[in-house]
């Protein structure tokens, strides 16, 4: 469903882009392609318990919600400490969208533990 979700969303049809995203997140709520597909076309009030559902899951291909939620609560909420949280569990993820950013979480889960002996 996520794939014909693009293809809609790719010929102008919103509706039924937001129809197949949806149903694809039903049935895999960490899905990337549409998780990324619905929060181009809605505006995140109205997908934030998408994302928080996406989030919850045990799953590496959840960074586009930890990455959504990142930004409301820097830029929506003010608060920076649970940005900076989701946007590290964002980076712990595996990125399809930019695969050049994927080795970041591995530098960051390497630069958390060497923190942890140093203290």
């Amino acid at each position: 469903f996520s794939l014909l979700g693009l293809w809609y969303e790719r010929r102008g049809d919103t509706k039924r882009a937001i129809g197949c995203y949806s149903k694809a997140l039903v049935l895999e709520p960490p899905h990337p392609v549409a998780g990324r597909g619905i929060l181009r076309l809605r505006p995140f009030n109205e997908v934030k318990k998408i994302c928080d559902v996406a989030s919850n899951t045990n799953s590496p291909l959840n960074g586009w919600a930890w990455r959504a939620l990142g930004e409301s609560k820097a830029m929506s909420e003010g608060d920076d400490d649970l940005a900076i949280l989701c946007y590290q569990k964002a980076l712990r993820c595996r990125d399809f969208e930019c695969p050049e950013n994927e080795h970041l979480g591995i530098f960051y889960c390497l630069a958390s533990s060497t923190g942890k002996l140093k203290a």
